[in-house]
């Protein structure tokens, strides 16, 4: 992201808050589990093979192990 530091920060607190309202529309899926992750106590290792597994089972229609890309629409770069 590039924007000045407390402008950074700002978002990060309100995506910790808020995530589906802070998240991109295109990372909006997501936004469970950014919920669930808020809502631990603790901090404990994570396993990316069931994330991933999640991730998958979330986006049937997607292969979630599949490369990103960033393609300029709009004059806007958009993760695709």
């Amino acid at each position: 992201m590039r924007c000045p530091p407390d402008e950074l920060i700002a978002w990060k607190r309100e995506f910790l808050r808020e995530p589906a309202h802070t998240l991109p529309p295109l990372a909006r899926f997501l936004t469970p589990f950014y919920q669930a992750s808020g809502d631990l106590n603790e901090l404990v290792p994570i396993n990316y093979e069931d994330l991933k597994q999640r991730i998958q089972q979330s986006l049937p229609a997607h292969n979630a192990s599949a490369d990103l890309y960033m393609e300029m629409l709009d004059a806007e770069e958009t993760l695709v």
